[in-house]
């Protein structure tokens, strides 16, 4: 697991550029490593233009049931008890009745509450909050503000960082241990939600609490914006095959579909345009060609000034969560 970043802290100020027909803006948000920039569009809506690949998830403990220990949130002294009894368990590997007694009470006879929210963002209203302010602060004035782009996981794996002096290796059998804590953890965390269960194993509950074992969660899914596309045929191509198709009038074809789309054919290729799939066909020729009259439409103000654009495709997302025990 590599080292990250101190994380920023919630705040609100923000720079401000201007770029085309969106402001830009940038801002920090609590839980995230790196400032966010966004664009601002006149509609208010935001679009964050780089999601974090490394923020703080957040996991927590309770003992609900202990044969040893105080019930309640997991706490320094609870963990220093722990240390001391496994200090014993060490010391004392002659007496193997006085192990197995510590061992059943440290990994096995208690009962633990365990929270983890590996993307807290997804559904945090601060996230949502912050931005909209960050435009306010950097004088972009809107109606409402809407966070466009969202992130959408459908797969998790969780791994582990083990210092040599840990609780769980000082006792052994650590791999099923952390097995035991992997596949306790469920799909809620794929949506912003908290996954909570019940585990055992109080030496790993106080390593996480001391750091001597940190936990990071790689989640994988998509970002989607459904107000970001991407131009597949330019207004300057549009007034080439427009200029083309009115100096090169043909005669002979009655069918309209067929005239406008051989009239279209030849506009492309003296035009040398080449179409990189069928779909991206399918879609300039139906904005070319009107859809009740099948005769072709090369006057339209909107395609004349802004070209055809289509809406691009959801784009693979790949994050790590840092779980940061919550005291």
């Amino acid at each position: 697991m590599k080292k990250l970043l101190a994380p920023l802290t919630l705040a609100v100020l923000a720079t401000h550029s201007t770029i085309g027909s969106a402001d830009e803006i940038s801002f920090s948000y609590e839980g995230f490593y790196q400032p966010i920039k966004a664009n601002v569009d006149s509609y208010g809506n935001i679009s964050l233009l780089n999601y974090p690949t490394e923020f703080i998830g957040k996991l927590e403990y309770k003992v609900i049931n202990s044969p040893l220990f105080t019930k309640g949130k997991l706490n320094a002294e609870t963990c220093a008890d722990v240390a001391e009894k496994i200090d014993v368990y060490e010391h004392y590997s002659s007496v193997p009745m006085l192990q197995k007694n510590i061992l059943n009470n440290i990994r096995n006879n208690n009962t633990l509450l365990l929270h983890v929210t590996a993307a807290p963002f997804l559904t945090d209203p601060k996230l949502h909050k912050t931005a909209s302010q960050a435009a306010v602060n950097a004088g972009i004035i809107r109606s409402s503000y809407h966070i466009q782009n969202n992130i959408s996981f459908n797969h998790y794996d969780v791994s582990f960082d083990i210092a040599d002096d840990a609780n769980i290796k000082r006792l052994g059998n650590e791999e099923a241990t952390l097995n035991s804590f992997s596949a306790s953890i469920n799909d809620n965390i794929l949506f912003g939600g908290t996954s909570a269960t019940e585990l055992n194993a109080l030496d790993l509950a106080c390593d996480i609490f001391n750091e001597k074992v940190k936990v990071s969660i790689e989640l994988k899914g998509y970002e989607s914006n459904p107000n970001l596309k991407e131009t597949i045929l330019s207004s300057a191509d549009i007034y080439s095959i427009k200029s083309y198709i009115e100096s090169h009038p043909i005669e002979g074809i009655k069918d309209n579909k067929a005239k406008s789309y051989f009239q279209l054919g030849r506009a492309f290729e003296n035009a040398a345009i080449t179409l990189s799939n069928k779909a991206d066909t399918t879609i300039i020729f139906n904005k070319l060609v009107s859809q009740e009259t099948q005769t072709l439409d090369l006057d339209n103000e909107d395609l004349l000034a802004n070209g055809i654009t289509k809406k691009v495709p959801a784009q693979p997302y790949q994050g790590e969560s840092l779980l940061k025990y919550i005291k």
